[in-house]
Protein backbone atom coordinates (compact mmCIF):
# COMPACT_ATOMS: atom_id res chain seq x y z
CA UNK A 1 0.00 0.00 0.00
CA UNK A 2 1.50 2.94 -0.74
CA UNK A 3 0.25 5.95 1.63
CA UNK A 4 -1.57 9.52 1.09
CA UNK A 5 -2.96 12.12 2.24
CA UNK A 6 -6.77 13.71 1.53
CA UNK A 7 -4.32 16.61 -0.23
CA UNK A 8 -2.76 14.18 -2.19
CA UNK A 9 -5.58 12.47 -3.13
CA UNK A 10 -7.33 16.14 -3.84
CA UNK A 11 -4.42 16.37 -6.51
CA UNK A 12 -4.07 12.85 -7.98
CA UNK A 13 -8.02 13.67 -8.56
CA UNK A 14 -7.77 17.44 -9.78
CA UNK A 15 -10.60 18.05 -7.40
CA UNK A 16 -10.64 20.17 -4.35
CA UNK A 17 -9.47 19.02 -1.03
CA UNK A 18 -13.43 19.92 -0.04
CA UNK A 19 -15.01 17.67 -2.51
CA UNK A 20 -12.79 14.39 -1.26
CA UNK A 21 -14.90 14.57 2.00
CA UNK A 22 -18.11 14.88 -0.84
CA UNK A 23 -16.67 11.65 -2.43
CA UNK A 24 -16.43 9.64 0.80
CA UNK A 25 -20.26 10.21 1.86
CA UNK A 26 -21.40 8.75 -1.57
CA UNK A 27 -24.15 6.13 -0.96
CA UNK A 28 -23.14 4.27 -4.13
CA UNK A 29 -19.44 3.69 -4.96
CA UNK A 30 -17.77 6.14 -2.32
CA UNK A 31 -14.15 6.91 -2.02
CA UNK A 32 -11.92 4.15 -0.53
CA UNK A 33 -10.10 5.21 2.93
CA UNK A 34 -7.57 2.70 3.85
CA UNK A 35 -7.14 4.07 7.25
CA UNK A 36 -10.41 5.89 8.81
CA UNK A 37 -8.63 9.20 10.78
CA UNK A 38 -9.04 8.48 14.87
CA UNK A 39 -10.16 11.12 17.01
CA UNK A 40 -8.82 14.60 15.35
CA UNK A 41 -6.62 12.64 13.12
CA UNK A 42 -6.89 12.62 9.28
CA UNK A 43 -7.81 9.48 6.94
CA UNK A 44 -5.12 7.80 5.19
CA UNK A 45 -5.68 6.72 1.82
CA UNK A 46 -4.39 3.54 -0.97
CA UNK A 47 -2.69 5.49 -4.03
CA UNK A 48 -3.50 2.53 -5.98
CA UNK A 49 -6.86 2.05 -4.23
CA UNK A 50 -8.04 6.03 -5.23
CA UNK A 51 -6.32 5.39 -8.48
CA UNK A 52 -8.72 2.86 -9.83
CA UNK A 53 -11.56 4.52 -8.03
CA UNK A 54 -10.61 7.66 -9.96
CA UNK A 55 -11.01 5.37 -12.99
CA UNK A 56 -14.16 4.16 -12.07
CA UNK A 57 -15.64 7.28 -11.81
CA UNK A 58 -14.13 8.99 -14.90
CA UNK A 59 -15.83 5.71 -16.86
CA UNK A 60 -19.15 5.89 -15.35
CA UNK A 61 -19.43 8.84 -16.70
CA UNK A 62 -18.89 7.78 -20.24
CA UNK A 63 -20.71 5.63 -22.56
CA UNK A 64 -20.31 4.06 -25.44
CA UNK A 65 -22.53 4.78 -28.52
CA UNK A 66 -24.17 2.41 -31.43
CA UNK A 67 -21.84 3.49 -33.28
CA UNK A 68 -18.71 2.52 -31.09
CA UNK A 69 -17.52 5.73 -30.39
CA UNK A 70 -17.27 6.64 -26.37
CA UNK A 71 -18.90 9.86 -25.20
CA UNK A 72 -18.38 11.31 -21.81
CA UNK A 73 -22.30 12.58 -21.05
CA UNK A 74 -21.00 16.15 -19.50
CA UNK A 75 -19.60 17.11 -23.03
CA UNK A 76 -22.47 15.82 -24.96
CA UNK A 77 -24.71 17.96 -22.72
CA UNK A 78 -22.65 21.05 -22.56
CA UNK A 79 -22.95 20.26 -26.83
CA UNK A 80 -26.44 19.76 -26.86
CA UNK A 81 -26.86 23.22 -24.57
CA UNK A 82 -24.60 25.18 -27.04
CA UNK A 83 -26.62 23.82 -30.16
CA UNK A 84 -30.07 24.96 -28.06
CA UNK A 85 -29.02 28.26 -27.60
CA UNK A 86 -27.75 28.78 -31.08
CA UNK A 87 -30.86 27.50 -32.22
CA UNK A 88 -32.83 30.04 -30.15
CA UNK A 89 -30.38 32.62 -31.26
CA UNK A 90 -31.35 32.31 -34.80
CA UNK A 91 -34.60 32.31 -34.19
CA UNK A 92 -34.67 35.15 -32.26
CA UNK A 93 -32.71 37.14 -34.79
CA UNK A 94 -35.01 35.70 -38.26
CA UNK A 95 -37.95 37.33 -35.67
CA UNK A 96 -36.09 40.29 -35.39
CA UNK A 97 -35.85 40.22 -39.29
CA UNK A 98 -32.08 39.90 -38.97
CA UNK A 99 -31.94 36.93 -40.77
CA UNK A 100 -34.00 35.83 -43.30
CA UNK A 101 -34.41 32.07 -45.48
CA UNK A 102 -32.46 31.39 -48.24
CA UNK A 103 -35.70 29.94 -49.84
CA UNK A 104 -37.01 33.56 -49.04
CA UNK A 105 -34.20 35.51 -50.16
CA UNK A 106 -34.84 33.41 -53.47
CA UNK A 107 -37.71 34.45 -53.88
CA UNK A 108 -37.30 38.52 -52.91
CA UNK A 109 -34.35 38.71 -55.44
CA UNK A 110 -36.12 37.03 -58.20
CA UNK A 111 -39.28 39.34 -57.92
CA UNK A 112 -36.92 42.35 -57.70
CA UNK A 113 -35.00 41.28 -60.96
CA UNK A 114 -38.19 40.60 -62.60
CA UNK A 115 -39.69 44.04 -61.79
CA UNK A 116 -36.30 45.89 -62.39
CA UNK A 117 -36.14 44.48 -65.90
CA UNK A 118 -39.82 44.75 -66.69
CA UNK A 119 -39.78 48.70 -65.48
CA UNK A 120 -35.92 49.13 -67.64
CA UNK A 121 -37.99 47.12 -70.70
CA UNK A 122 -40.71 49.25 -70.45
CA UNK A 123 -38.68 52.24 -70.57
CA UNK A 124 -37.77 52.73 -74.56
CA UNK A 125 -41.72 52.53 -75.61
CA UNK A 126 -42.37 55.24 -72.87
CA UNK A 127 -39.68 57.58 -73.51
CA UNK A 128 -40.22 57.16 -77.55
CA UNK A 129 -43.03 59.86 -77.32
CA UNK A 130 -41.89 61.93 -75.50
CA UNK A 131 -38.66 62.62 -77.26
CA UNK A 132 -39.38 62.16 -80.75
CA UNK A 133 -40.04 65.79 -81.71
CA UNK A 134 -37.17 66.94 -79.27
CA UNK A 135 -33.77 67.92 -81.53
CA UNK A 136 -31.84 69.45 -78.12
CA UNK A 137 -29.95 66.48 -76.52
CA UNK A 138 -29.47 68.14 -73.12
CA UNK A 139 -33.49 67.96 -73.32
CA UNK A 140 -33.58 64.35 -74.28
CA UNK A 141 -31.08 63.44 -71.58
CA UNK A 142 -33.00 65.45 -69.00
CA UNK A 143 -36.13 63.60 -69.88
CA UNK A 144 -34.58 60.05 -70.16
CA UNK A 145 -32.74 60.55 -66.55
CA UNK A 146 -35.99 61.60 -65.04
CA UNK A 147 -37.55 58.81 -66.20
CA UNK A 148 -34.81 56.13 -65.13
CA UNK A 149 -34.64 57.72 -61.51
CA UNK A 150 -38.12 57.67 -61.40
CA UNK A 151 -38.19 53.92 -62.57
CA UNK A 152 -35.57 53.00 -60.11
CA UNK A 153 -37.47 54.98 -57.26
CA UNK A 154 -40.52 53.14 -57.69
CA UNK A 155 -38.52 49.94 -57.76
CA UNK A 156 -37.27 50.64 -54.47
CA UNK A 157 -40.58 51.89 -53.13
CA UNK A 158 -41.92 48.57 -54.06
CA UNK A 159 -38.75 46.46 -52.43
CA UNK A 160 -38.26 48.09 -49.11
CA UNK A 161 -42.33 48.92 -48.92
CA UNK A 162 -42.30 53.03 -48.80
CA UNK A 163 -45.23 54.66 -49.90
CA UNK A 164 -44.54 56.03 -53.25
CA UNK A 165 -45.43 59.35 -52.22
CA UNK A 166 -43.29 62.81 -53.13
CA UNK A 167 -40.64 63.15 -50.82
CA UNK A 168 -39.76 66.65 -51.84
CA UNK A 169 -36.99 66.30 -53.06
CA UNK A 170 -37.77 66.97 -56.77
CA UNK A 171 -39.47 70.21 -55.74
CA UNK A 172 -35.98 70.63 -53.72
CA UNK A 173 -33.57 69.55 -56.48
CA UNK A 174 -35.92 71.52 -58.89
CA UNK A 175 -35.17 74.98 -57.30
CA UNK A 176 -31.51 74.78 -56.37
CA UNK A 177 -30.87 73.87 -60.03
CA UNK A 178 -33.07 76.45 -61.22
Amino acid sequence: MIEITRKQVAEMLEVDVRSITNFQNQDIDPLPVAVPAKRGGTNIYDAIAIHKWGIRKRLAELDIGDDGNVYDYNVERARLAHHQANNEALKEKELRRELMNVDEVERLVSQTVLAARSKLLSLPTKMAGKVQFISELPIIEGLLRDSVDEALHELAASIFNIETEDDGLDSATSETAG
